[in-house]
């Protein structure tokens, strides 16, 4: 049979990864669920195909029935013929005796997944900007669009503003061998079968069922009612999946899982990361949600401006603005995310403060106010029946405030501060006073019905003497 070379049949990579899986446990056929036979009965008719005209790699007998020793001859002639290296010709290793010591879990490998770059920011269509209407993102249809604006999601600039709640931490991969129960983690493998399966009451349930393996061992994955994932995992190609095992019959199960099909363009959206979860609406899943701003942050963060200049970010060690944006979204870890989230807050306040600001000049430049003179003798009498002498504090905000009250224009806005007992009162009451004896009205207002009996009672006795 000659050699393959390119074109491999689809069962090929997960047969090979079976095989070297076969070896490394010493041949005890547990590489597979139901042992090794029952993936030979699936592909009989592929296998035989790439057989042709050399019967000796079909079994006589079945696989669980042969001794070790002819189970690694046979082995080594498929692992030659389909273009692995042969069996080195060493005796089969004996199954282990016992579970070795679990090694430490690591970050997802490099060696599975390409290294995640700097983001080179893309800067949208020079005819569109980040305020475009959010359906100009591929996918996005008029339900969908009214899906959004349930989330007051109505522009590209909202989605991209759209944050995350929360993380969930599938950065972490570990072996098939390696998984323990309820840790959340991520699990790249081979794909070798995948079926759907009838399921619930009068089986009217379809579900997904596949297997995947790595060079350590294979596990079973459920996918509840998502019929469709048994027509796009193809034998052979790679996974990620990241979630939770459980343990279901004695075997570790993933139960709907988050998967992702891997190439070699980069980290995946849905695994082997920190994983956005978004807020949700009636027909939007998670998935969805991370599609689209994925879409976003990729294609349209560029189209945002900062508007702090470099020496300030420098200064303040604030993130740049596009990069915030991103690492709040997919956040490489979550030192990032925090140094992200730093930029953003600031961003809030500062416009806040930009806005308090803006508000002030428009009432300075705008807006006339009431030029308010008292009687002389009014006010100095006030302060001639109280009971104690004020303080120069309080001498010097009266003053201030009568001040304002003189010019007129613009009109006061003032905050007072002191502590507990340090005689606000009496400076509101003179301010007050002053307002009255020049022919107007004013108010104190408090926030509790309590309160305002108590400043009732205690201004009653500061007037009682005029």
């Amino acid at each position: 049979m000659a050699t393959q070379e390119t074109g491999a049949p689809t069962w090929a990579g997960a047969f090979q990864n079976i095989l070297d899986i076969e070896e490394s446990h010493g041949f005890d056929n547990k590489a597979v669920m139901g042992g090794l036979d029952k993936f030979l009965a699936r592909w009989s008719e592929d296998m035989a195909t790439q057989a042709a005209g050399n019967e000796g790699f079909l079994l006589k007998e079945p696989y669980d029935s042969m001794s070790a020793a002819v189970r690694a001859d046979w082995t080594a002639q498929w692992r030659e013929a389909l273009g692995g290296p042969p069996n080195p010709n060493k005796p089969p290793k004996p199954a282990p005796a016992a579970q070795k010591k679990k090694p430490a879990a690591k970050k997802v490998s490099a060696e599975k997944k390409p290294t995640e770059k700097k983001p080179a920011y893309k800067t949208p269509p020079a005819e569109v900007t980040v305020d475009a209407p959010v359906d100009r993102l591929r996918g996005v249809d008029t339900k969908l669009t009214a899906r959004l604006k349930r989330l007051d999601v109505e522009t590209i600039r909202d989605l991209l503003y759209l944050f995350p709640r929360r993380h969930e931490d599938y950065s972490t991969a570990v072996k098939i061998s390696e998984l323990s129960p309820g840790e959340e983690c991520t699990v790249v493998a081979t794909v070798w079968e995948a079926r759907e399966v009838s399921k619930g009451p009068r089986g009217g349930r379809r579900d997904t069922e596949a297997v995947l393996s790595d060079e350590t061992g294979n596990l079973k994955v459920i996918w509840f009612g998502q019929r469709y994932l048994a027509r796009s995992l193809k034998p052979g190609s790679q996974i990620a999946i990241s979630g939770k095992a459980s343990v279901f019959q004695g075997q570790l199960v993933f139960e709907n899982p988050e998967h992702e099909m891997l190439d070699t363009t980069g980290l995946g959206v849905h695994t082997g990361r920190l994983v956005p979860i978004y807020p949700l609406t009636e027909g939007l899943t998670r998935r969805n949600m991370r599609r689209l701003t994925w879409q976003a942050v990729r294609n349209w963060v560029g189209g945002l401006e900062d508007a702090l200049p470099d020496d300030i970010l420098a200064r303040t060690k604030l993130m740049p603005l596009l990069d915030a944006v991103y690492q709040a979204h997919y956040p490489k870890e979550m030192e990032t995310w925090e140094l992200a989230r730093r930029r953003l807050a600031f961003d809030e306040l500062f416009t806040l403060q930009l806005a308090v600001l803006a508000r002030r000049r428009m009432q300075h430049d705008n807006i006339n106010g009431i030029e308010i003179i008292a009687p002389a003798n009014v006010i100095d009498g006030f302060y001639q029946t109280l009971p104690f002498p004020l303080t120069k504090a309080q001498r010097r905000c009266i003053q201030e405030i009568e001040a304002d009250f003189r010019a007129g224009t613009p009109p006061m806005s003032r905050l007072l501060q002191g502590e507990v007992g340090s005689g606000k009162t009496v400076v509101a009451l003179s301010a007050l006073l002053s307002v009255a004896a020049a022919g107007y009205q004013g108010a104190m207002m408090v926030p509790t019905e309590v309160l305002a009996e108590q400043h009732f009672q205690s201004i009653g006795n500061l007037l009682s003497g005029l």
